[in-house]
Order: C-alpha cells, then structure tokens, then sequence
C-alpha cells in the first residue's frame, strides 16, 4: 500500500506535489497484548531413572521464557495431554499455539486438544531444530 502511493506521488509533476498535500485522517489503532502462555514451546528431556521417573516434560512461554514442567514415568501422549492442560489452560489460560518436535506422544496429545480446544500445533522438522532453540 505504501509502495503504491510513493509510485504516485513520485511520478507527479513538481507542481501537483506542492498542492496536492491531503492530509490523511487515520483513526487510532489499538494493540491487544498476548497473554502469557499464547504461543509456548515444548520438549521432552530423558533423565536417570529415579523414584520411576524418566523424563522430563518442560512448557516454555514465548514471551517471558517463564517454564513450567512435569516428571513423568513415561513418555506418551495422556500423560503429556494431561499435562498440558493442566498446567497452561487451567492455570495460565488459553494457549493459541504450541512448538514441539515431530515425536508421536506429542502429535497424539497435541491432536487431542486441538479438537478438544482448538490449540494450533507447530511441528518442527527434525533437520531444522533451531526453530525450537528456545526450549533446546
């Protein structure tokens, strides 16, 4: 849109630039900040087995880096499910997207909820893992 008007007013003559000064009236635009938690990053972590514990699931929010995470005996898709909406939905609010890697108890999970609660999930491809480096 810019582009275009600069176009036109550059290739008007010297004289209609001069008079052709139209103020526009442009009407104030007010931001809607994202609440925490909005867009979140996810990854799994395998840790030396202790009291039957695994690993290690970590939620990281995309505006404040603040974490939230879960040990888990496991690795699969209701225990991340659950985890997922126990600690951000019920806690933080509404999630509108979540990063995490291609693993399938995520996918299982994450298509869950995305029915459940219409959260949009973000695969990561394997080759291109720094688009995940906040988590990583």
């Amino acid at each position: 849109m810019l582009e275009q008007d600069v176009k036109w007013y550059v290739h008007t003559c010297h004289e209609c630039q001069i008079c052709c000064l139209d103020k526009l009236h442009i009407p104030p635009v007010v931001a809607i900040p994202q609440p925490l938690f909005y867009k979140a990053y996810m990854d799994t972590f395998l840790m030396p087995k202790s009291g039957g514990y695994k690993c290690i699931t970590q939620v990281q929010c995309s505006l404040t880096t603040y974490p939230e995470w879960q040990m888990l005996c496991n690795e699969m898709g209701k225990a991340i499910g659950k985890f997922i909406f126990e600690q951000i939905p019920c806690r933080w609010g509404t999630i509108g997207e979540i990063v995490t890697n291609n693993s399938s108890p995520y996918i299982s999970a994450l298509d869950l909820l995305a029915q459940t609660y219409c959260i949009r999930h973000i695969c990561i491809s394997p080759y291109n893992s720094q688009s995940n480096r906040i988590i990583e």
